[in-house]
C-alpha cells in the first residue's frame, strides 16, 4: 500500500481518500489481472493515455501492460468511479526500483514495513519517507497536511532518507526547508528540556 493510506497506517490518523493506492512489481500485473478475474475493469495508464487492459464483459484482455504505461486503474464497470490506483514499478532481482530515479534500487524491506496491529496489520505498507518524497511532486494541500502530520513521528533515519530523496528527486523543494525548520525546533526544545 502506498499514498494516503500508507500515511494513515503510519500515523494512525484517518482522513478521506479519493481511492486506494497500491504498488506492484510490473512483472506481477498478469497475476493481478488473474486475481481480479471477471469482477473489475482494468485500464492501463501513462504518457497521457488511458486504454483498456481488462474488460471481462467485453472480451478485452491485453496479455501485458504496454511499455508506456506505469499504472493500472481499477473500477467495477466503466460507468463507476475509480477504486484502486495500482502503481507499477520495475524490479531488479526482487529489489524495489524507483520510478523517479531508475538508478535507485533497494531491498524491498528497506522500502516497506508491516504493521502488527490495527486495520492495516499484516499488509506491506510503503515507509512514510518514501510516500512523502513521492507526494512532494504534487505539493497539494492534502500532501502538505500529510507531511505536517507525519514529520514529528519520523525517526532520525527516516528524516535523513526523506531529505536525501527530496534532494535527489526534487532539488530545492520547499519541504527541505520545512524539515530543516522542524529539526531546528526539535533541537531547541530538546536543549530547553536538558537545561531545566
Amino acid at each position: 500500500m502506498i499514498g494516503g493510506y500508507a500515511i494513515e497506517a503510519f500515523t494512525g490518523t484517518t482522513r478521506l481518500h479519493g481511492d486506494l493506492d497500491i504498488a506492484v512489481f510490473r512483472r506481477d500485473v498478469p497475476a493481478l489481472q488473474e486475481h481480479l478475474g471477471g469482477q473489475f475493469h482494468l485500464w492501463s495508464v501513462g504518457s497521457g493515455s488511458l486504454r483498456p487492459l481488462l474488460f471481462p464483459d467485453a472480451g478485452i484482455h491485453a496479455p501485458e501492460l504496454p511499455n508506456w504505461a506505469g499504472q493500472v486503474w481499477i473500477r467495477r464497470k466503466s460507468t463507476e468511479p475509480w477504486l484502486i490506483d495500482v502503481v507499477t514499478t520495475k524490479d531488479r532481482a526482487g529489489m524495489w526500483t524507483s520510478r523517479l530515479d531508475p538508478d535507485l534500487a533497494l531491498p524491498l524491506e528497506d522500502v516497506v514495513w508491516v504493521p502488527e496491529e490495527g486495520p492495516f496489520a499484516g499488509m506491506h505498507v510503503q515507509r512514510p519517507e518514501f510516500v512523502l518524497a513521492h507526494k512532494a511532486r504534487h505539493d497539494n494541500p492534502k500532501d502538505r497536511s500529510d507531511l505536517q502530520l507525519t514529520l514529528p513521528l519520523l525517526d532520525g533515519r527516516a528524516r535523513a532518507v526523506l531529505c536525501d530523496l527530496l534532494a535527489r528527486w526534487h532539488p530545492g523543494h520547499e519541504w527541505l526547508r520545512k524539515i530543516a525548520d522542524h529539526e531546528a525546533r526539535r533541537e531547541f526544545t530538546s536543549d530547553l528540556r536538558r537545561q531545566s
